[in-house]
């Protein structure tokens, strides 16, 4: 009940697709009577990997909804659930979200609370955003465009990962572009940690850098919500070691 109250109250349309459910939270224009800091001329989608963290997910859209509608940055939201019983694969989700966010934007397709048939804003640019992690600073930017990813959250910010220099996880301004330029993520990655190591490796291989906030003063720039207990199928990863593959999108 508490699910089905919360696609009413936000328009949340679900298509099932193998053993992942992608919902898609459209957010079409700014609200007009936010005033707008700037104007930005693109649309971002937000992919974000998702599961077992409604909580969080009841703090996170309005939150980054209404503090991306005072950036002036259009925005779309693709909510990617896995709906399965094993451990979880951040990076399948990231990569689904990628593929179902293009057809969704590029291709007509049939909305559950509708009989019409609707297409969402295109994007070049994504936003690859765990659920966990509110922007509270207007420094952080979030209408980042270009060909270099933009880290949204460097290892000096994140409270877990603060003496892990090669953190390049928790939120990322990317091209579309250069994500499929390196193939997206690698599917192998069952549990906590590596995909994103991997991804770093290949976006070093394509010499696509991410660029950082600049570390002037260390400010309080993301929160991490810790509302709700973490899923026991996330934890322990298959690979304790990896190394850079060709697998994924």
């Amino acid at each position: 009940m508490q699910v089905r109250r919360f696609c009413k109250k936000y328009g949340v349309s679900i298509v099932a697709m193998m053993m992942l459910m992608v919902t898609v939270w459209k957010i079409i224009q700014p609200d007009a009577q936010i005033e707008k800091k700037n104007s930005v001329n693109h649309t971002l989608a937000i992919i974000v990997p998702f599961r077992d963290r409604f909580t969080n997910l009841l703090f996170f859209l309005p939150h980054m909804h209404n503090y991306l509608n005072q950036k002036g940055i259009s925005h779309t939201f693709y909510i990617i659930n896995q709906a399965d019983d094993f451990r979880f694969n951040r990076g399948s989700l990231l990569n689904v979200g990628v593929k179902e966010s293009d057809l969704m934007e590029n291709h007509y397709f049939e909305s559950t609370f509708s009989k019409w048939t609707m297409s969402l804003p295109p994007s070049q640019m994504i936003a690859l955003h765990d659920v966990d992690l509110l922007p509270t600073s207007n420094n952080l930017k979030y209408e980042h465009f270009g060909k270099f990813p933009y880290h949204l959250i460097p290892h000096w910010m994140h409270p877990q990962y603060y003496n892990y220099p090669k953190y390049i996880g928790g939120a990322m301004i990317i091209s579309r572009q250069s994500f499929n330029l390196v193939n997206g993520f690698s599917n192998r990655y069952w549990g906590w940690g590596r995909e994103d190591d991997e991804f770093g490796l290949r976006l070093k291989e394509a010499n696509l850098n991410a660029s950082l906030f600049p570390r002037i003063v260390r400010l309080n720039c993301m929160q991490v919500i810790t509302l709700s207990s973490s899923d026991t199928k996330r934890s322990q990863t298959t690979h304790g070691s990896f190394k850079v593959s060709t697998s994924s999108l």
